[in-house]
């Protein structure tokens, strides 16, 4: 699988356009949101309520962008085919207004409307042939992580995205979502093998899918993960107790330093104290410690009930048997000490994963960090390293019996 070369796209001037309506600017909130998101995806510095998205320069995979895009602000999911009949901001605010949508986050209660089904794939590449890989939701329930690894990634098998709705109902555990999406991957592919992959929250997915359908005799030639680590309960207590003993060492004397500032700090101001007891109080409450930060705040209602949703359902999974066949872990490296990373393996280079998934787990090493490392310009070196491991995958699997059991082969190499 060749690895295109990428470039930041370069703003098109709709001036420069021929187009065949005039422009007409938008008279209202949720026009003015379809228009934006239509710029965004087209890189067009402007655009009318009339214009078409054809005209544009849309196509069917950038036509997936903006329906993934409308949802994620609207939570209504406007499917492909939509885009045949109403391919305008104007007609597309229109068809939103119909379903009850009157302004950005704002939905429609009325049993009568359809808000998608639970899962749906969503083609991100459209690849001639070959083992198609498909990329697990982020925390949010979203593919739009995955747009731009796609587009980098590039060659022939095609590439698809697992979306979930955000109003749909909560799942009772990962290994029910985790069901589901089988489920729905066995009737979108139903002959050949196929490649699973997540990024962060989707990694969690990937094992677990991967293990539900080998267990249905589905081949799985590659499962990655990416900067994906074990959940609290996923490692047995008394291995993390171990590692907070042979580790607390070095971390307190890099810690005790910093605590000794801070704790005079904290005595001089009372205004930190006050900090201190919101922290306490938050944490009393079972709140997450993204509930403060921005990218959380302009969630849409949905989003935020999902990411709630979800970390429990990460803090609660437990990876139940072994995966005889190699995982690949892309993961950045190691971040500063802290004092949650004591009781998570942060700086064994596999995360933990070995001991957890009972395989043979190959390490490659990214730039940048969490966030950055599957985007611009990290997910170049990202898609890259994913390529070679696909043919590696692949060159494995023809020694594979159906299912994809292997003999248990050691620790897993490491790419620095």
């Amino acid at each position: 699988m060749a690895v295109s070369n990428t470039a930041a796209p370069a703003l098109i001037r709709r001036a420069n356009l021929a187009l065949s309506t005039p422009y007409r600017a938008p008279e209202n909130e949720l026009e003015t949101l379809i228009a934006r998101l239509f710029a965004e995806v087209l890189t067009i510095d402007y655009v009318g309520v009339d214009d078409d998205f054809t005209e544009l320069g849309g196509d069917s995979l950038l036509g997936e962008a903006l329906s993934m895009h409308i949802c994620e602000r609207t939570g209504f999911d406007v499917h492909l085919d939509s885009f045949a009949e109403r391919c305008s901001p104007g007609q597309i605010a229109e068809l939103l207004r119909s379903k009850g949508i009157v302004a950005p986050n704002s939905f429609s209660l009325e049993p009568g409307n359809d808000f998608g089904s639970r899962v749906q794939i969503v083609c991100l590449h459209q690849g001639k042939n070959g083992t198609p890989l498909y990329c697990m939701p982020n925390i949010f329930g979203s593919v739009r992580p995955y747009i731009e690894l796609a587009r980098v990634l590039g060659g022939n098998p095609p590439v698809y995205g697992i979306q979930i709705a955000d109003r749909a109902q909560a799942f009772a555990s990962l290994q029910e979502m985790a069901a589901l999406i089988a489920a729905k991957l066995l009737t979108h592919c139903t002959d050949g093998p196929i490649c699973l992959i997540g990024y962060s929250f989707g990694g969690y997915l990937a094992i677990e899918v991967a293990r539900q359908l080998v267990e249905q005799g589905k081949l799985v030639p590659f499962v990655g993960m990416i900067d994906t680590k074990p959940g609290p309960v996923s490692l047995p207590m008394a291995h993390r107790i171990r590692y907070f003993a042979r580790n607390v060492g070095p971390w307190a004397r890099s810690f005790l330093p910093w605590a000794l500032k801070v704790t005079t700090r904290e005595i001089a101001h009372a205004r930190h104290w006050i900090n201190f007891r919101n922290i306490v109080l938050r944490k009393m409450r079972g709140q997450h410690q993204w509930h403060n930060h921005d990218w959380y705040k302009n969630l849409p209602e949905g989003r935020k009930t999902m990411v709630d949703r979800n970390f429990v359902l990460t803090r609660n999974y437990r990876f139940e048997g072994t995966h005889s066949s190699t995982i690949f872990l892309f993961r950045t490296r190691p971040s500063a000490a802290t004092f949650e990373l004591l009781f998570r393996p942060d700086d064994l280079d596999d995360f933990g994963w070995r001991r957890v998934l009972g395989s043979n787990v190959h390490v490659v090493y990214l730039p940048g960090d969490h966030p950055t490392c599957i985007a611009p310009p990290s997910v170049t070196s990202l898609a890259n390293q994913l390529s070679l491991a696909l043919g590696v995958a692949f060159a494995s699997s023809h020694d594979t019996p159906r299912g994809g059991a292997t003999p248990r082969t050691g620790a897993g190499a490491t790419t620095p």
